[in-house]
């Protein structure tokens, strides 16, 4: 994060009191103890049942910069002071030089000035209650109001603010608000899903657009403000998968986009002359690469080819061969015959090896693991995600227009359960809009499990296109819609 930030710029990082000060002393080491400007103590109250020691109501934010010059924006984040205060004194932070005059057009000009007090180093802002409007059931989500006093002080219009713990997207909602740019990045698929849809929602409002670039129907009033924001063109928002890849979404890109993503994660050029070889590491070491489908397999008259080629430009006495078939699945009949044909070397004395690595497997990551000291970090940093299966939704009327769903749904990955079920009952422009339904899920044995089940209350009758949407715990995710007629 230091080195990225810009030099001018601000970080504040968020810790309750279990591991505050252990991050301080970090943060001391990383961006230097003369950088250290706040430790912000942010306070709200909520109902407790403790009898044994005082409440804990507050949280530690600790604010750094980067250098000794930095951006801090006092006047956007001023409290007003009273027309009391304002009527005594005249006096404003940053403005030292008022004083009382006698002279009343002078009186009324000062008091203009008085733009309010710098907050103190302890906020208080309450915490989202659990009826809140902002709302979403992100554990551990923040008040944008906290975001919005943060990001104002700490930035301009057209700056880049970044949250690289995003979960529920609060900063990144809050920045698009504020007409910042933004980036937002989480381990989870489940946070990244349920910002996504959060800031679409805000960018449809803001820009007075639909995701599908129609015009919203708006009223006169509407059409000049909302939330409070003048209607404004808003940035594109760009999703990107980085290390953790959606197998899946390889049925998107063309074979050449897939074949350069292999030969580069084996640090290889691609092969610029005729036959099956797709790419070279060395001169005793060549790649054939599979189709970019998930399901589709290399042929045995395209891999003895491929064997032919590589012995036929490449073949050295007594240096042994390599041969890599990168492909996502190999079917028993090739593994078979990739066995013969090393048979036939082993028993001819010829030094070449046949390798077959699956691309979802160790053996694919092996190479690229070899960059890192700590081998389980890597492991983490480049996963291929099969998506959940949800073979059926059931559906069953309860009274009136309140309607009963139930998702019959798995993961597809090893170790994989599924954490998460999102719901859309009027399911359109491809996009989850009810909010209420985008975390349906419960705790149990300490860890987050979906709730495949959910009830909707319809308006009215008519044809309704619903969504279901699962997401498992590894980040693989999964949709199915349906159409039912509501009577």
């Amino acid at each position: 994060m230091k080195r990225i930030l810009k030099n001018t710029g601000s970080i504040y990082v968020h810790c309750d009191w279990h591991a505050s000060h252990y991050i301080k002393t970090e943060m001391d080491k990383i961006f230097g103890y003369e950088n250290f400007r706040n430790e912000i103590i942010w306070c709200y109250t909520a109902p407790n049942n403790t009898r044994a020691n005082f409440p804990r109501k507050h949280d530690c934010i600790l604010l750094y910069t980067k250098s000794q010059i930095w951006t801090f924006n006092w006047e956007e984040v001023a409290i007003p002071y009273s027309e009391e205060t304002v009527a005594r004194t005249f006096r404003g932070a940053g403005n030292t030089g008022l004083y009382l005059d006698k002279n009343p057009e002078e009186k009324h000009k000062n008091r203009l000035k008085a733009k309010g007090k710098i907050p103190e180093d302890w906020w208080i802002i309450p915490r989202i209650q659990g009826n809140g409007l902002e709302r979403i059931g992100y554990p551990t989500q923040k008040p944008e109001a906290l975001l919005e006093r943060i990001i104002s002080a700490s930035s301009n219009k057209g700056d880049i603010v970044a949250d690289f713990f995003m979960g529920g997207g609060t900063t990144c909602t809050v920045a698009q608000k504020l007409n910042r740019r933004f980036i937002g990045c989480d381990i989870s698929r489940v946070a990244s899903s349920v910002a996504l849809n959060r800031l679409i929602n805000d960018a449809e409002e803001i820009s007075g657009r639909t995701a599908s670039m129609q015009v919203a129907k708006r009223s006169k009033k509407e059409e000049q403000v909302s939330l409070g924001l003048t209607i404004r063109a808003v940035p594109d928002i760009r999703v990107y998968y980085t290390g953790v890849y959606p197998i899946e979404k390889f049925e998107f890109i063309s074979q050449k986009e897939f074949e350069d993503f292999i030969l580069t994660c084996y640090e290889a050029r691609r092969f610029t002359g005729e036959g099956e070889i797709t790419g070279v590491m060395n001169a005793s070491t060549t790649i054939l690469i599979g189709s970019v489908q998930p399901h589709e397999s290399i042929s045995e008259k395209r891999l003895k080819k491929f064997v032919e080629d590589t012995l036929k430009l490449r073949y050295q006495k007594n240096i042994k061969m390599r041969l890599k078939v990168v492909a996502w699945v190999f079917p028993p009949t090739l593994q078979k015959y990739a066995q013969i044909l090393e048979n036939y070397f082993y028993k001819e004395n010829l030094p070449v090896e046949i390798e077959l690595i699956p691309i979802n497997s160790q053996l694919f990551r092996k190479r690229i693991l070899e960059h890192y000291q700590d081998a389980d970090r890597g492991e983490f940093l480049l996963k291929f995600i099969a998506q959940p299966s949800i073979t059926d939704v059931h559906y069953k009327k309860v009274s009136g227009f309140n309607y009963k769903f139930e998702a019959v749904a798995r993961s597809n990955n090893v170790d994989g359960y599924l954490i998460n079920c999102q719901w859309d009952f009027d399911f359109q422009n491809g996009r989850f809009a009810e909010s209420e339904y985008a975390l349906m899920r419960e705790q149990k044995d300490g860890k987050y499990v979906a709730k495949l089940s959910a009830e909707k209350e319809f308006e009215k009758s008519g044809t309704y296109t619903i969504a279901c949407r699962v997401q498992d715990n590894l980040g693989g995710e999964a949709v199915k819609t349906l159409e039912i007629e509501i009577k």
